[in-house]
């Protein structure tokens, strides 16, 4: 391997934590009896060992920690404010990792004053949760799930606001939340899950600027009126920038349309059937599956269509960070207990994070050996041994592997999954 580390590399550093634990008050005074860096790895350690309980909080502390902490001293202090400190925390390294690899930002500061990130992931949790964290359970049992929903400012690493719901809640319904708070230029990211037009032109009219992809049944037409699927049918190329009109309503707007890879176009053709419930689809259901429909109110002046795909892949790596961060913790044993809501939000927030660091770390790896492609799966279970036989985060950016045990075998010809959302075009 080479000698330069992710030490050297390493542009996510954790000195600023303690100025967050001050600024939303979690550490009071010098005299503290843990640091800000000793409680989140106390954390991070306890989701991918899933040992979690207050008990065993306070047994991790004192791991790294020159003072150690009671059980009920854990408790006491896992509070709201804790809450507060993971938040900012969670701000910082989404923050760092996307200025790594977005030049776009000074661009993008010139043109909006804020870029709003919203979207949510759930967790199961023990049925004796249930009364305030309830779940489907398809009407026949009593089961328990707790979904955080979280907005964030991607240009400057602020969160939003933090909320804890139970699973049943809706993404449509938790979007509310959302628009209330924006202001003049500022750009809203979204998913389809969210997508709700009225909530669009309702920003509009404050001056914020929106880019989401579009609600699978949404009507679109062209300025001729030809449906979309029409248009996709005779398109021969792999691009397609035009205005359109959306809904009933016939909003003028500007869709951007990218040809999907095959196998994006095959998940995405499945997840319609599962969502069809069987019943077969439509010949206009088939094509949209085929493609990756964006719809936005920013013009072709502000940004061309390459600099849109660029930016709405932006919102679907934090997606990426959201949904696969349970994946290589131990979150089911982690959270397989009953505990009270900011409990479970301080070990959420702590998947996150850790997520962020394994995809910056993925980063890190890729420039010391540009040569080979990277296992995700490989390099998260080596990273979070490291993780967990370490005793402070400082440890963590002298993680220095052995790039055999992190590398694709060469006959599993994929791409990296950050890669594989879309193919920008030339």
């Amino acid at each position: 391997m080479s000698k330069t580390s992710p030490t050297d590399c390493s542009n996510l550093s954790f000195s600023r934590l303690n100025d967050l634990a001050r600024k939303t008050k979690f550490i009071r005074r010098n005299s503290a009896k843990f640091s800000a860096a000793g409680y989140l790895f106390s954390l991070i350690r306890a989701i991918l060992t899933g040992k979690a309980s207050f008990n065993q909080l306070a047994m991790g502390l004192k791991k790294s920690e020159a003072r150690s902490l009671s059980k009920q001293a854990v408790w006491k202090r896992t509070n709201k404010i804790a809450v507060a400190f993971m938040l900012q925390a969670l701000s910082l390294t989404l923050l760092e990792k996307w200025q790594r690899s977005s030049p776009q930002i000074p661009r993008l500061k010139r043109l909006f004053n804020r870029v709003l990130v919203q979207d949510s992931t759930q967790q199961k949790l023990p049925k004796v949760n249930h009364s305030h964290f309830p779940a489907h359970g398809n009407g026949q049992r009593v089961t328990a799930g707790v979904k955080i929903d979280l907005a964030i400012d991607l240009l400057h690493g602020h969160t939003v606001f933090s909320s804890l719901h139970g699973a049943t809640e809706q993404d449509r319904d938790l979007g509310k939340n959302l628009i209330d708070l924006v202001r003049k230029r500022d750009l809203i990211l979204r998913d389809r899950g969210y997508f709700i037009l009225a909530e669009f032109l309702f920003s509009e009219r404050k001056g914020a600027y929106w880019l989401s992809r579009v609600a699978s049944n949404l009507i679109i037409c062209n300025e001729h009126g030809t449906a979309i699927e029409d248009l996709l049918e005779s398109q021969v190329g792999d691009l397609l920038d035009l205005n359109v009109t959306l809904g009933k309503e016939k909003h003028q707007a500007r869709l951007v349309a990218i040809r999907a890879s095959k196998a994006a176009a095959e998940k995405a053709l499945r997840e319609a059937r599962e969502k069809n419930q069987g019943r077969t689809l439509s010949k206009g259901q088939r094509l949209r599956c085929q493609w990756h429909l964006v719809a936005t109110n920013i013009t072709a002046e502000q940004l061309g269509a390459r600099d849109i795909s660029e930016l709405y892949r932006c919102r679907w790596n934090i997606e990426i960070i959201f949904r696969a961060w349970k994946q290589s913790a131990n979150l089911d044993k982690a959270l397989n207990r009953q505990s009270n809501e900011d409990h479970f939000q301080v070990l959420m927030l702590a998947g996150m994070i850790y997520q962020v660091m394994s995809l910056a770390m993925v980063s890190l790896m890729r420039k010391i050996i540009a040569k080979k492609r990277i296992s995700y799966e490989k390099l998260f279970d080596h990273f979070s041994d490291w993780i967990t036989g370490s005793r402070n985060l400082r440890e963590l950016w002298s993680f220095d592997p052995d790039f055999r045990h992190i590398t694709m075998e060469t006959r599993k010809d994929r791409r990296p999954l950050e890669d594989t959302w879309i193919k920008l075009l030339s």
